[in-house]
């Protein structure tokens, strides 16, 4: 639930060409957030912690309970050290703004705009992860740090794909000096991390009138989904609370238009989804983008470009 207060500043404030950074301030207005506490004697605090992150805040706006969603949130992008009670603040900030952001892409998909959709998908990934749009996904995995990263990078290997299809040596010079604990901990996330098979058709591709509509028919494949029949959650160690996993599956047409949308859950080995795709009123070859979005992790997102021929 979602208060309505919060879906018209959503609906007032958004636009189709609204970026990440402008989509961040537009959730951190929403009403819920009218409860993060402001504490007598913390703004030296927040001035500080703004400073570390490189944004400008006016003085006057440092005890504002939005502005501190804002830095809080940010924060929690790059992972920052913060104090106890700054972490308890942060904490109800983070629980409610997954939820915030799926009413977000609701608002921004009935309006058609695919951009700011797509940057709200990735805005989701980023705070069930702790990351930066511009992390590399191996950040999602435990004791990686920026020089472990480094030093994968050198190896040619820059997502959990490449971590899991590497050569046994390779991977031990990789992980040399980690402990038999933390190498378990990496493989658990891992063994956790969606591999995701997509196959679509476009069910009546030769009987496409202007003025009617076209099915596409998406079914999705899960890897090393037979024996395990339950997903359990995502594993995200720097989000508040139990997640459990989602997508978006998401038709982009001609003019970047969002033309259907839907949001699945992919827990079984494998799963069949219809879409329907309004076709306008001319005739003619037209470009679509196939999108499968995911709103806990990085790096598995797909697409697929195909086109549809519309007869007169």
């Amino acid at each position: 639930y979602i208060r309505h207060t919060t879906i018209e500043t959503f609906s007032r404030c958004v636009n189709e060409g609204t970026k990440r950074r402008g989509l961040i301030d537009i959730l951190c207005a929403a009403s819920e957030f009218d409860a993060v506490p402001v504490r007598s004697g913390e703004e030296a605090t927040l001035r500080g912690l703004a400073q570390s992150l490189g944004m400008k805040i006016e003085k006057d706006k440092l005890n504002d309970p939005h502005t501190k969603a804002q830095l809080l949130l940010n924060a929690h992008f790059n992972r920052t050290p913060i104090t106890t009670d700054l972490s308890s603040d942060q904490k109800f900030i983070l629980e409610h703004a997954v939820r915030l952001l799926q009413g977000l892409v609701d608002v921004i998909s009935s309006c058609g705009w695919l951009t700011p959709a797509l940057f709200s998908m990735e805005l989701s990934q980023m705070i069930v992860q702790a990351t930066t749009s511009n992390s590399s996904p191996l950040m999602q995995l435990p004791h990686f740090t920026q020089a472990l990263t480094d030093r994968a990078k050198k190896m040619k290997v820059e997502d959990i794909f490449d971590v899991m299809n590497m050569e046994d040596d390779a991977r031990g010079k990789l992980f040399d000096g980690l402990s038999q604990p933390q190498l378990m901990d990496l493989a658990r996330a891992c063994n956790r991390f969606p591999c995701i098979s997509l196959e679509y058709k476009v069910q009546n591709a030769d009987a496409l009138n202007c003025g009617g509509s076209a099915r596409i028919v998406v079914r999705l494949g899960r890897d090393a989904m037979e024996e395990q029949t339950d997903l359990g959650p995502v594993y995200a160690p720097f989000y508040a609370k139990e997640k459990e996993e989602s997508w978006w599956l998401v038709v982009g047409g001609p003019a970047s238009a969002l033309v259907a949308i839907k949001r699945i859950t992919i827990a079984k080995a494998s799963v069949s989804v219809k879409l329907d795709v309004e076709l306008g009123e001319a005739a003619g070859s037209f470009d679509y983008t196939l999108y499968l979005m995911s709103d806990s992790y990085q790096g598995c997102d797909q697409e697929y470009q195909f086109q549809l021929k519309v007869k007169p």
